[in-house]
Formats: C-alpha cells, sequence, structure tokens
C-alpha cells in the first residue's frame, strides 16, 4: 500500500476544487484594477474620510493602495484567509480521519512504519498545497500582466504571492498538531474555521490596537505587504518566527503521533 499515492487520489479533487476557486477568485478580484488606478484621485478622497482605525481594520495603506500590487495585497490579505482554512483543514484531516473512521488500527496492520506513514501523509500534504500554490501564482501573474500590460513591480508582486505558500506551511503544522494532541476530531471543517477565523481576527485587533505584542500570536500579520513593498523583503524577526513555528509544530506533532495510543475498531 502505497500511502503517498493513496493520500493523493484521496484529495486530487478537494486539491482541484481549491486550486481552482482561489485562481478564479484573484482573477475575478484583479478585473477591478484598472478602476482603483483610474479613479484613484476621487477614491482616495473618500477613503481618505474615514477613520484610520477602520482603514487598518481593512488593511488599506493610502500610500500603496493604488496601484496594481497595492491593490494586490490587499486582495490578497482574503484570499491569504482561504489559504489558511486549505492547508489547516488538510493537515487536521490527514492525521484524524483514521482515528475518526476507525481504520487506524487496519493502517498499522500494514508492514509499514508509524514513522513511514506520518511522513508520506506529511509528504502528500506538502505536495498539494505546493501544487496549489503554483498554480495560485500563475494564475494571479496573469491576472496583474492582464489589467497592467505588465506595468508593476514585479519584486513585491512575487513576494506577496510567496507569502501564500509560507501562510499555508505555518497553518499547515498547526493543523498537524492538532490533530496529534486531540486525536479524533468530529468536524474538521467547523474547527479549522473556527481557528482560522479567531487568529484573523486577532490579527485584525493587533492592527488597530498597534500592538506588537498580538501581532506575535496571529501569522496573518507576519507578513506586512507595506514592509515589502517598500524594502522588497520580508522582516527577519517575523520569518524567524515562522520556520520556528513551522519545524516547532511539525517536529511535536511528529513525536505525539509516534507515541500516542493507536484506539482498535470496535
Amino acid at each position: 500500500m502505497n500511502v503517498f499515492k493513496h493520500e493523493m487520489r484521496q484529495y486530487r479533487k478537494t486539491l482541484i476544487l481549491w486550486a481552482g476557486s482561489l485562481s478564479a477568485l484573484v482573477f475575478l478580484c484583479m478585473l477591478a484594477t484598472p478602476l482603483f488606478i483610474n479613479e484613484s484621485s476621487s477614491m482616495k478622497e473618500m477613503l481618505a474620510s474615514l477613520p484610520e482605525a477602520a482603514l487598518d481594520a481593512m488593511g488599506i495603506d493610502l500610500e500603496l493602495f493604488f496601484s496594481a500590487v497595492g491593490f494586490y495585497s490587499y486582495v490578497f490579505t482574503y484570499i491569504g484567509l482561504a489559504a489558511a482554512i486549505q492547508a489547516m483543514s488538510l493537515g487536521m484531516g490527514i492525521l484524524s480521519k483514521e482515528n475518526r473512521m476507525k481504520t487506524a488500527d487496519f493502517l498499522m496492520s500494514k508492514p509499514k512504519s508509524r514513522s513511514s506513514i506520518f511522513l508520506a501523509k506529511l509528504a502528500a500534504c506538502l505536495c498539494s498545497l505546493f501544487v496549489t500554490g503554483a498554480v495560485f501564482f500563475l494564475a494571479a501573474w496573469l491576472s496583474i500582466l492582464t489589467m497592467t500590460g505588465g506595468d508593476f513591480a514585479f519584486a513585491p508582486f512575487a513576494l506577496i504571492s510567496l507569502s501564500f505558500l509560507l501562510l499555508q506551511m505555518i497553518f499547515l503544522s498547526v493543523g498537524l498538531l492538532a490533530a496529534a494532541l486531540v486525536g479524533r476530531i468530529k468536524s474538521v471543517v467547523s474547527v479549522t474555521i473556527g481557528i482560522v477565523f479567531g487568529v484573523f481576527l486577532l490579527g485584525i485587533i493587533s492592527s488597530i490596537a498597534g500592538s506588537e505584542a498580538l501581532r506575535w500570536l496571529s501569522p496573518f500579520r507576519y507578513f506586512d505587504y507595506g514592509y515589502a513593498m517598500k524594502n522588497h523583503t520580508y522582516e527577519g524577526l517575523f520569518m524567524i518566527l515562522s520556520a520556528a513555528l513551522i519545524l516547532g509544530a511539525g517536529i511535536a506533532s511528529y513525536v505525539i503521533q509516534m507515541k500516542k495510543d493507536i484506539k482498535a475498531a470496535a
């Protein structure tokens, strides 16, 4: 039994749905790019009348918003929310489904070690996310290229787009850890949506309050797109924090999974 191929077959339709939906979403949103650029003066006046807290809550920087990449960064804020849901539900579901479906003892009866099963499932998750990320990047690049005729800054665009995969890696590792700790999760989707939206809301609160302490608690705030556009790089401290979170949660989920009891089917 090839666990990697089995998991890829199991999630094939879901992968196609996510990749297609996210690609279509970014293309549809970017259709509004010419409107924001051509009508920037009137819209800037309207947005400038809003309280600064409201702009922070929406993730709008008036200095950067009225450009192709600036508008893309705003759109990406909410696409990242969907990307996080995909990654966390994948990580949580791929480890918890044997306990939920009571097939864990059957899987363990095969001539495969716990380690090889975990690593094969992890490889399937990573492959799915890389495919989604690659398709999304291509769709985003084609959409902004079409809307601007190539007149946009590629480096900040690439950095913003790359954070799609980095954000997914963070939430994948969190999902794996949650599944390893809890074991049987009745509704992966509801738990995932609750956690992801809670963390996203925490990021909004940290932005409004200007709290660096709260920012550390929300991976959505690890990637400051305004900073990336101005400096053509990520913030080093939050990249270290991202790597530590991915590796720490991934290693912890592996260790817990290797030691936990496997319940036999009733």
